[in-house]
């Protein structure tokens, strides 16, 4: 005998889901905070353990053979772009849940505006303006999910500052 479960739909999950991303993104910001904190702590002991593990003598940072730099310093940048990211990711999802709760509430608007057509010439009225008004939400959306997009971008890619890429 099998028994089937229902999938949760509706104000559950979006609560789990925003739920998820804040933890996620609390996590990231702790992550950061714990690899500027063993950046900024790193006991020379330590430091001339992991030097002598890596095969250096020098005391440098250890490089690949691309010349990509494995040093405290570039965790700490990737840790801090990480939650950059995270960040960035809480945001969107925060204005995709916003499109979609003025979506639903221009859902019930439209069908107002439908249902009160009285005929024919005022239904094709009210639905090119229902398509118009569509359009241009659809264009602002469009427009800050971009801002948001571009935002989180720079924000991530700041900790590496201008070293050129390799």
């Amino acid at each position: 005998m099998t028994i089937s479960r229902k999938k949760k739909t509706g104000a559950a999950t979006g609560k789990s889901a925003a739920t998820s991303a804040r933890r996620a993104a609390a996590a990231a910001r702790s992550r950061a905070d714990t690899a500027r904190s063993v950046a900024v702590t790193r006991e020379p002991e330590s430091e001339l353990a992991s030097d002598t593990a890596l095969g250096k003598r020098d005391g440098g940072a250890s490089a690949a053979p691309g010349g990509i730099s494995f040093g405290g310093d570039n965790f700490a940048a990737v840790a801090a772009a990480n939650a950059a990211l995270m960040n960035g990711f809480e945001e969107a999802g925060r204005e995709i849940a916003n499109q979609a709760r003025r979506a639903v509430e221009g859902a019930v608007k439209t069908t107002r505006a439908l249902l009160s057509a009285r005929d024919a010439a005022e239904l094709f009225s009210v639905n090119r303006s229902i398509a118009q008004n569509a359009f241009e939400e659809f264009l602002a959306n469009s427009a800050r999910l971009s801002e948001i997009g571009i935002r989180t971008a720079m924000r991530a890619f700041a900790p590496f500052g201008d070293a050129p890429a390799r």
